[in-house]
């Protein structure tokens, strides 16, 4: 399972002043005011002698630039973006401007609206690799994983130390089925991020579908070192620990992703089947039950309880779960067969006598 991506903070550099303030002193003055006071941590102060600047140089788009940092640093997106938009209306080639006001919008949700804003800060400096990675998560989040994988890889070219930005390539480029991209990206990440779960958890994975069990059992040990309330780096670590057919190792795996996400049908199901490994006992069925509950369509816990009811001799309730997993939609031809087979070569257990 791939872990979501992230949206590393938008640039709020502060740059020098423009040319608007540069014959007011006294606007000159209040910016650098605001400047000092927004280092300080001060966003308040900061935004107070932004505003005394904007009076005095309205024509400035930096002073405007400069309030719409504060005022997001404050908690107030809709008067950022009104202070963003005036500075793009004054100087349409302000990078910076354009890269926080499709910040904005992207976190809002109007995914078109920050792409174009992410485009013309690209247009504007091209050598922007803030930008193009924003413009990445903007495109991942509308479905366009091809043109996000570009987006993406210009990022990391453009940043090569940029970790978050080889993490998200990788993501991108597993999900287009270019494993090769992907490893090399993860690579990259877990060495620019060595203190990131995601990033491990996701090379572990990819390592684990080339048949390398031991090394992705390795990588996933550090994710879940490292992440100790990483979910996915637990599931992950579950599901690699039955792959090397040591139950015990998936039961524990999967009961702390499961602790860590009660609801997670994914987990319940996975740790259904390694109960059923380690022991076929009643915790097992137990465990099924749950995933069934969380997920009444997904097929494995029901497979995993018909094969437990069957190889316990219990075929009256083994039929009664044949009958429900043949009227699910996911289970294949192959499966459904091998679900018949169970219940066919089923023996009862033999009553005990008095």
């Amino acid at each position: 399972m791939l872990g979501p991506m992230r949206v590393v903070a938008f640039v709020l550099a502060l740059a020098a002043s423009g040319a608007a303030t540069a014959g007011n002193p006294v606007a000159v003055g209040k910016l650098e005011e605001g400047r000092r006071h927004f280092r300080a941590g001060d966003k308040a102060a900061a935004l107070k002698a932004f505003d005394e600047a904007a009076r005095l140089a309205p024509d400035d788009a930096q002073v405007h630039y400069f309030r719409g940092v504060a005022l997001e640093g404050q908690g107030q997106p809709a008067e950022a973006i009104l202070a963003y938009r005036k500075a793009v209306a004054l100087d349409p080639k302000f990078p910076e401007a354009q890269n926080n006001l499709g910040g904005l919008f992207l976190q809002a949700g109007q995914l078109e609206t920050a792409r174009a804003a992410f485009q013309a800060a690209l247009a504007a400096r091209p050598a922007y690799p803030q930008a193009a990675f924003n413009l990445g998560v903007a495109l991942e989040r509308q479905g366009q994983n091809g043109e996000a994988l570009g987006a993406f890889a210009k990022a990391a070219r453009l940043d090569p130390k940029d970790g978050q930005a080889w993490l998200n390539l990788g993501v991108v480029a597993k999900r287009q089925g270019d494993a090769k991209t992907a490893r090399a990206a993860f690579e990259k990440a877990t060495a620019l991020l060595p203190r990131e779960p995601q990033a491990f958890t996701n090379l572990g994975l990819l390592v684990a579908e080339a048949g390398q069990l031991d090394e992705a059992a390795r990588l996933l040990a550090r994710a879940t070192e490292m992440g100790p309330d990483a979910v996915h780096a637990w599931h992950a670590a579950g599901r690699v620990a039955l792959k090397r057919k040591r139950a015990g190792e998936a039961v524990e795996a999967l009961g702390r992703a499961a602790r860590l996400d009660p609801k997670s049908a994914a987990v319940a199901a996975d740790l259904c089947q390694a109960r059923a490994a380690k022991a076929p006992d009643p915790s097992a069925l137990k465990a099924c039950d749950r995933a069934r509950q969380l997920d009444p369509q997904a097929a494995l816990p029901v497979y995993v309880a018909l094969k437990l009811r069957a190889a316990q001799g219990d075929c009256a309730t083994a039929k009664k779960t044949l009958a429900a997993f043949l009227a699910l939609a996911a289970p294949s031809d192959r499966a459904r067969q091998g679900a018949k087979d169970l219940v066919a070569a089923c023996r009862p257990v033999a009553a005990r006598k008095p």
